[in-house]
């Protein structure tokens, strides 16, 4: 039996909208790590170049949302679980 044309683009839709939402919340979202593990890093002396352990993991954790933020509808469609 074929599916009816008019329940396509429900279908879409039901995918699409939660996963604008992750996408816009992860952009949102990914300055934060940055801003709390900044702030936890110590940075009592003002001539040393580095900033400590906990300012490199703020560092990586917002890299890793704002790349997650890129390439998760790439992969959602390149899985065909998105049409674009």
């Amino acid at each position: 039996m074929a599916r009816s044309s008019w329940n396509h683009g429900a279908d879409r839709n039901f995918v699409l909208k939660p996963l604008l939402h992750i996408i816009v919340a992860t952009y949102v979202l990914a300055p934060l790590p940055n801003a709390i593990f900044s702030r936890c890093a110590g940075r009592d002396d003002l001539m040393s170049d580095y900033q400590g352990g906990f300012a490199d993991a703020g560092y990586f954790l917002t890299g890793l949302m704002i790349v997650t933020g890129f390439c998760l509808p790439v992969v959602l469609a390149h899985a065909k679980v998105v049409r674009l």
